[in-house]
């Protein structure tokens, strides 16, 4: 799947599917979905703006701001900017926003 094509309501529908992030071609991270936040829709954009926050299991180390490849089980293979937020209780933190 090309990222380009995610809509809030294809992350609605795999929101508690397996989500793993790699961070090299040695390290995987397990990841929920913590957040989906959807914008106003424009007519001037493609599609309806939504932001996603996902946080680490249990991980709490701060990988960069990066182009990272995630596996989300039902949805495929694609790549993310992800930017570490923070963290919280679960875990690190981090999001990715579609415009």
């Amino acid at each position: 799947m090309d990222a380009g094509n995610l809509t809030p309501e294809l992350v609605q529908s795999f929101a508690h599917n397996r989500i793993s992030l790699s961070i090299n071609e040695n390290l995987a991270l397990d990841m929920m979905l913590k957040q989906l936040h959807i914008g106003v829709p424009s007519p001037h954009l493609p599609r309806t703006p939504f932001t996603i926050v996902l946080v680490s299991k249990g991980v709490f180390m701060v990988y960069p701001q990066h182009m990272y490849t995630i596996e989300w089980e039902g949805l495929g293979q694609f790549d993310l900017f992800l930017v570490p937020v923070g963290p919280d209780q679960e875990g690190m933190q981090y999001e990715a926003v579609f415009g």
